[in-house]
């Protein structure tokens, strides 16, 4: 099936996916063809997937196709109807466990271009300040203080429900969450469950976890138990997502300390978990009650194809690999795990969907919830961020 059979068959995420198939191709083909013909190949391409997404009123993908005709044809008007349909609000998103605050800092630098304000609507916290006694973390913090970013310290991502009680964070962010002392996976689970106060259904949680080759598992159902800690939360898997491309600048540093983390940060992947309804969740739990060892029947019941295919597993007596490196550990594990593919079809599709997560689809709630049952890959909401 082809993008157009897609199209006939209304499958928005079939029609996507060879979408960024065809963008990848067209610039596969650039050594071997004349740039022109290329470039009208990826101008058709655009544009057919553009007027299939007036059917969806799919406004995050509509804006992701307007920026790349913005960079095949910079002259031809798409920035300006970029701009139109962006509007000027954005998110609320809070960063916790945020270290250097690099990370910070280049998501803010990755969309100055396009999204001049979205300083002021982050908030980056840490649970100490402890990292401000390095020169260059203090003078990031600073320079980020002046852009409008709003810092704050002692806070504990366990207990963020407390902090920021009655707010709302349409998307929270940990990446690489690991203890001093190694994992944490009871803090993950008191994270997520403290997390579900502070959003609404459709909200997310973006958390980047290590997945060293051969070793994925051994990372997601022990030092993680991140099967166990998000569906027990209320959250569903929605997208996995190469890392490091999107924010090249950002260096995870280890925790209490100021020094770089010793592995490739192109191992890491970000994954994307969506808050579900409650009546939702309480139906999948009434068909399907967790057995708290294997959790098989009721995490594969939560998820929904339309957004993210993918399966949990168990397996049973896993050797462990990384006790030589991460301390003592058992010499086999019973674990939990999510397999999936991993969204990373071209770079262009990474920068683009960062790009349209940070708008905001200004409607009522019932609206937001009509359309994401609607369409098959539903996306985001934002307002400004005011106060703490």
């Amino acid at each position: 099936m082809g993008i157009q059979e897609a199209i006939k068959a209304n499958n928005k995420y079939r029609a996507r996916r060879f979408y960024e198939k065809a963008l990848s191709t067209a610039k596969d083909n650039l050594d071997k063809k004349p740039s022109d013909t290329v470039n009208e190949r990826l101008k058709q391409a655009h544009l057919i997937y553009l007027n299939f997404l007036d059917d969806f009123l799919d406004r995050k993908e509509k804006l992701k196709v307007y920026k790349n005709l913005h960079k095949l044809l910079p002259k031809d008007g798409y920035l300006e109807e970029y701009k139109k349909l962006m509007g000027k609000s954005y998110k609320k998103r809070l960063i916790v466990g945020d270290g250097n605050f690099s990370y910070t800092e280049d998501l803010i630098n990755q969309h100055k271009d396009t999204h001049p304000d979205l300083a002021k609507s982050i908030t980056p916290t840490e649970i100490t300040d402890w990292y401000l006694s390095d020169a260059d973390t203090k003078k990031r913090v600073q320079k980020l203080m002046e852009e409008g970013v709003k810092f704050l310290f002692d806070v504990d991502a366990t207990t963020i429900h407390e902090k920021f009680k009655s707010k709302r964070f349409h998307r929270i962010h940990w990446n690489c969450p690991f203890g001093s002392s190694g994992p944490i996976p009871e803090k993950i689970e008191k994270f997520y469950k403290s997390a579900s106060d502070l959003q609404k259904p459709f909200d997310r949680v973006h958390m980047t976890l290590a997945q060293e080759r051969s070793v994925e598992k051994e990372r997601q159902g022990y030092d993680y138990k991140i099967v166990k800690a998000v569906s027990l939360a209320g959250y569903r898997l929605i997208r996995k997502r190469e890392f490091s491309s999107r924010v090249p600048n950002y260096t995870h540093v280890k925790t209490g300390k100021n020094e770089p983390y010793g592995g490739s940060k192109e191992t890491f992947r970000e994954f994307i978990f969506e808050k579900m309804s409650q009546q939702e969740y309480l139906e999948k739990m009434k068909k399907n009650p967790p057995d708290t060892t294997k959790l098989l029947g009721f995490a594969n019941s939560l998820k929904n194809p339309k957004e993210k295919n993918f399966e949990v597993k168990f397996e049973s007596q896993l050797e462990t690999r990384l006790g030589s490196r991460l301390g003592s550990r058992p010499k086999k594990i019973d674990v939990n795990y999510f397999e999936c593919s991993t969204d990373e079809d071209t770079t262009d599709y990474f920068d683009s969907d960062s790009d349209s997560e940070i708008e905001d689809v200004r409607s009522s709630p019932k609206e937001e919830i009509d359309i994401a049952d609607s369409i098959s890959d539903p996306e985001e909401e934002k307002r400004d961020f005011t106060g703490s």
